[in-house]
């Protein structure tokens, strides 16, 4: 069996049937126990219990297995199977050794904050990261099942590559921006509800791969830049208002595919080439 990432969480042993290879990352927590499949030697990217990335590499398993680190609180006492770490972590993972401040480098792997040209994870790791008054940069960033990234009070994150929210956003009144220069995506598993949108890409395309919900405000200030929502609803929670004069393109056949009741001051391509859509009211 293959991976990409495998969370394990609430209560009770949760068995392995058989050898599983994970590229990713494993996360135990709460008071999950993992019982690797017997006489068998399964591997992961990276390893986190409890919160903790584990930091020393080698095989992990129960206190009868002959994993060099044994555990028998996440691996129990009852099976033999062991399982390999190949990495202790990957430059730009988010750790929270330290506390939730995202602009402590000690709470990086590889010791260094984040910049435009990092790729970022986040994890569910003990202290999840929160962005103050100094902001945020990254490349791409992926927010992983478990894991909740917050922007503190009206401050900002700038994203140059693509989003991926597989878990939480806490958006507040901040604002995130979009600034790369080729192709980027809004996507992952989770819609992602924005406070202050903003997209200064002027060069490539903002492409959703997942709808998305405004609370205040959508910016897109350059007649060149562009989101195409493909299928996907935007939607806003009332106080939402257009800014600039960049396009907006929708294929969505909801009775919604943009906010009503709206000024829109850029250009907005209704492009469903399968059938009918609603032209929304003001």
């Amino acid at each position: 069996v293959n991976y990409g990432d495998l969370l394990l969480s609430g209560s009770g042993n949760k068995t392995f049937a058989g050898v599983t290879t994970i590229t990713g990352d494993l996360f135990i927590n709460d008071t999950a126990v993992a019982l690797l499949f017997n006489s068998t030697a399964s591997s992961t990217g990276t390893l986190t219990l409890g919160g903790e990335l584990q930091t020393t590499l080698g095989s992990y398993g129960g206190t009868i297995s002959t994993a060099t680190i044994t555990n028998g609180t996440w691996f129990g006492s009852t099976t033999t199977g062991t399982i390999n770490i190949s990495s202790s972590c990957v430059p730009g993972t988010w750790l929270g050794l330290v506390d939730s401040d995202w602009n402590n480098a000690m709470n990086w792997c590889s010791g260094l904050i984040p910049s435009t040209g990092t790729n970022v994870i986040i994890g569910p790791t003990a202290n999840q990261p929160t962005i103050g008054v100094a902001g945020g940069f990254c490349k791409n960033i992926t927010i992983k099942i478990g894991a909740t990234l917050t922007v503190a009070g009206s401050n900002t994150l700038t994203v140059n590559g693509n989003w991926t929210n597989n878990g939480n956003f806490a958006s507040n009144a901040s604002t995130v921006k979009f600034n790369g220069t080729i192709g980027q995506v809004i996507g992952g598993l989770n819609a992602t509800t924005f406070n202050n949108l903003t997209i200064t890409n002027t060069t490539a395309t903002i492409a959703a791969t997942a709808a998305i919900a405004l609370k205040n405000s959508l910016t897109i200030a350059n007649s060149t830049s562009i989101l195409d929502m493909g299928i996907y609803p935007l939607t806003d929670g009332g106080a939402f208002s257009s800014i600039g004069s960049g396009q907006i393109i929708t294929a969505n056949t909801s009775n919604a595919p943009i906010p009503s009741g709206k000024t829109w001051n850029g250009s907005i391509t209704y492009s469903n080439l399968a059938g009918g859509q609603t032209i929304v009211g003001g």
